[in-house]
């Protein structure tokens, strides 16, 4: 999924991802059965660390809660 966002971008361009840490996922689905998370609106089978993404160069994480990240990705 990544790479091909790669592809789109133009040199400079910037993507904002965000999604579950991948190893605390069991925790975000027992938020969302105790109904203190909002429901999946899709399937999560790619998730990846971001600190760990290949080809893009600068990279800004932030963690929410050891559950969550987000990362502002430049090609």
């Amino acid at each position: 999924m990544l790479p091909a966002c790669y592809d789109l971008l133009k040199p400079g361009g910037q993507l904002m991802v965000t999604m579950p840490i991948p190893h605390m996922d069991w925790a975000m689905r027992l938020l969302e059965w105790l109904g203190l998370n909002q429901k999946r609106t899709s399937p999560h089978d790619h998730l990846v660390c971001l600190k760990n993404v290949p080809q893009f160069t600068d990279k800004k994480i932030k963690y929410a809660a050891f559950l969550a990240q987000w990362e502002v990705l430049t090609k």
